[in-house]
């Protein structure tokens, strides 16, 4: 097998992520693929996320009023909160099987994810996909928590900025999107090539291996100035960690409300919060697609 090609230019990782000639890896039955985004476009609609922000913003309250210091943050809020939050989306409470839930709401249904899913689909299929959303949609959002902790930890100005001003939440969350994980792992989304073409300047075959770096393409100084500073001020809305094009991100609109809620209620809740430990102490754990922290010890 040939090397793969690495793309890491804003301008090319977009336009790249959007091409019908580039399949992901690893292969999905196409017609799967567009009959699971299909049944679960529904369940980031505006409506949808509109009607959630009230719970998610309490919990994200709850959550953290229910802290005793020092405590590590990654068990006891970052870890717990998305799955619970996704569990709502769903109406499935915490700690019951997907599939018997299913099942009930196939006779009981209700304004949920999984009463739309057993109306489309039978209640094994309805829980199969709900368990890919909660499994996708819970790491992610982990890891999103955590990682936007160690800047406002070691950037005082962006952490006192925050504080002062909450309704910097939203852009606070683009940034920490923006900016990579602490990972030894280039890599990049793979893709195959399905067809011989030509982008910039070079050629790819059919079957040539392609790692689309949104890591890089994020660190793209034509696109961001000053790319590996953190600041919380900058419009960061063109970051690519959402990915592009028919499979970008489903799941965008409940990850950036998830993280805006965390972000608001951070600095009322807990103005006193700080890692308990310096970043180099803090102990990662890398993957293929993410990166997370075995511990996140704070205090206040």
């Amino acid at each position: 097998m040939s090397e793969p090609w690495v793309v890491t230019g804003h301008a090319e990782v977009k336009q790249l992520f959007a091409e019908p000639r580039l399949e992901p890896l690893p292969a999905r039955d196409p017609a799967e693929h567009r009959q699971m985004r299909r049944l679960l476009t529904g369940a980031f609609s505006a409506r949808r996320m509109a009607a959630l922000k009230p719970g998610v913003d309490a919990l994200a309250h709850r959550l953290l009023e229910e802290l005793i210091p020092p405590v590590d943050f990654h068990a006891a809020f970052s870890d717990p909160f998305p799955e619970l939050v996704i569990r709502r989306l769903l109406g499935a409470p915490p700690g019951e099987d997907l599939t018997e839930v299913a099942r009930f709401k196939r006779g009981h249904p209700a304004d949920d994810v999984l009463s739309d899913l057993v109306h489309e689909v039978p209640p094994e299929e309805a829980a199969r996909h709900a368990k890919i959303l909660l499994y996708a949609g819970h790491v992610t959002t982990t890891t999103a928590i955590d990682k936007g902790l160690v800047p406002l930890d070691t950037h005082p100005d962006q952490r006192a900025a925050l504080w002062a001003d909450p309704a910097l939440a939203p852009g606070t969350v683009e940034e920490i999107l923006r900016l990579p994980p602490k990972s030894p792992l280039i890599g990049g989304r793979p893709r195959r090539a399905t067809a011989d073409f030509e982008t910039g300047g070079r050629t790819l075959r059919t079957g040539d291996l392609v790692l689309l770096s949104a890591v890089r393409a994020n660190l793209d100084e034509t696109v961001f100035a000053n790319p590996t500073t953190f600041d919380i001020r900058r419009d960061a809305r063109g970051h690519l960690a959402f990915g592009h094009g028919p499979h970008h991100c489903l799941g965008a609109p409940l990850a950036r409300l998830e993280l805006r809620a965390v972000f608001t209620a951070l600095p009322r809740v807990l103005p006193g919060f700080r890692l308990a430990v310096p970043p180099s102490e803090l102990e990662r754990r890398f993957d293929v697609s993410h990166t997370e922290f075995a511990q996140l010890p704070v205090t206040w």
